[in-house]
């Protein structure tokens, strides 16, 4: 039994389950039939019974499994059954002129629009959750850290923006391919439609309008980067909802406790320690990220397929593209919990910015120092400065009082406003704003 964070949707279950893949099949293969009908290949009669027999509820699929390993071939046994079905003699026009690969490919691509669907979906409800955290913690101080040490300030509401302008990058990033990806599959047996002579072309531009696909500019049997593309954007959304997970786990530390993942009454975080709130959904994401991430590496090998068509580069993609699906939606859905429920420690974010005794404020201090003495002397005196707080334990602003060249530059009133709280968020806010409002930074 999977534990809440991992396994399938239920949605993508259905996506990538074998009552819907034979769907599709037959899908092609009544549009292909249609299609036909229109130039004259296929009577319409016989077009017109193949659409009716094309419905997935008509068939044993245990039975067609069945004939599928005794055939050990995936379309013959169904282009039999449906053919057998159909009122005579509407059964010898299917699945004219087109080869296996055609079926399997086209309708896989129908899949993964529906999959397509799932995903942007859900992306764009995690991007808008994690927008309204943003705009709500616009101020809400806390240390930035860079090489996992306390910086310069940031606020919360900047660090989740940073994420909402990426999620929106890879957003516009599958809309703009999905003109590339969502193309159909017809050729026939290497791909030059010879079956069907001249009019091919006509059949092929017919086929994918009724379906609602793309029209390849040249059949793509041994071309497989369309699939491998797709997979590497989710994987890079994987990776972004894998980030923002792993930042989730670092912040509730005890020691750090800024955030929380949400809890319940009933959650346990541990077997032997029952005061454990251990960031478990957090923790199931950075997994799934890993796997989604794993599979790419997969995908491109399906890159390499031999002469005009084989079997092996088929295998590699129902393999792996339902995987990088299921769980990148599943991401999604568990990271919209997470955000949802996320638990913000105001009071510990604060408390954490003062624990470094002002040593956030030393760039403040060193450019406005800078203005007076010049750049490098200013580094120079307010390093030696920050070093001697540090060693000593001492907040920053009092070792400053004993410089000197610091007293002797300002007031202590300039001093004062250096390490006031309330001004260091401000350019963080800007650009949250600019994010969250003006439409982000673009260059998508």
């Amino acid at each position: 039994m999977s534990i809440a964070w991992t396994g399938e949707t239920e949605a993508m279950r259905h996506v990538f389950g074998r009552e819907n893949e034979v769907q599709k099949w037959l899908e092609f293969e009544a549009a292909l039939a249609r299609a036909e009908a229109r130039h004259g290949i296929v009577p319409p009669d016989a077009a017109a019974e193949i659409t009716t027999k094309a419905r997935v509820e008509l068939y044993d699929l245990d039975a067609l499994r069945q004939d599928i390993a005794h055939a050990v071939h995936p379309i013959m046994p169904l282009v039999r059954r449906l053919a057998a079905a159909c009122v005579p003699p509407a059964g010898e026009y299917v699945h004219w002129g087109a080869t296996t690969q055609d079926v399997l490919d086209t309708a896989l691509v129908l899949r993964l629009r529906e999959a397509d669907a799932l995903i942007d979906r859900e992306l764009r409800s995690l991007t808008d959750e994690i927008r309204g955290l943003a705009v709500r913690h616009r101020d809400t101080l806390m240390p930035g850290r860079t090489h996992g040490q306390h910086a310069v300030p940031i606020t919360l509401g900047y660090k989740l923006a940073v994420w909402v302008d990426e999620f929106e990058r890879h957003r516009r990033t599958l809309e703009a391919i999905r003109p590339t990806v969502f193309v159909g599959q017809f050729g026939g047996a290497t791909g030059t439609l010879a079956s069907l002579g001249p009019v091919g072309l006509d059949v092929r531009r017919d086929l994918m309008e009724d379906l609602g696909l793309g029209e390849p500019a040249i059949t793509w049997h041994v071309s497989r980067d369309r699939f491998a593309h797709f997979a590497s954007i989710l994987a890079m959304i994987a990776s972004a909802i894998q980030r923002s997970a792993s930042e989730i786990i670092a912040l509730q530390r005890t020691e750090i406790g800024e955030v929380s993942e949400p809890f319940h009454h009933g959650k346990v975080g541990s077997s032997t320690m029952p005061h454990k709130r251990n960031p478990a959904m957090s923790e199931g994401l950075w997994t799934l990220g890993e796997l989604v991430r794993n599979d790419v590496r997969t995908a491109m090998s399906s890159l390499s397929s031999l002469h005009e068509r084989d079997k092996a580069v088929y295998a590699v993609e129902v393999d792996y593209l339902p995987r990088v699906c299921t769980h990148t939606h599943r991401m999604l859905e568990v990271a919209i919990t997470v955000f949802r429920g996320l638990t913000v420690d105001e009071t510990r974010m604060r408390e954490n910015v003062e624990a470094s005794r002002g040593q956030l404020f030393s760039e403040r201090v060193m450019m406005q120092l800078a203005e007076r003495l010049g750049r490098q002397r200013a580094h120079d005196i307010v390093y030696n400065l920050a070093i001697e707080a540090f060693e000593a334990g001492e907040h920053l602003r009092s070792v400053l009082d004993r410089s000197d060249t610091v007293t002797k530059a300002f007031s202590a009133a300039e001093l004062d406003a250096m390490f006031d709280l309330d001004d260091a968020g401000v350019t963080a806010g800007m650009l949250v704003d600019r994010v969250c409002h003006g439409g982000g930074s673009g260059g998508a």
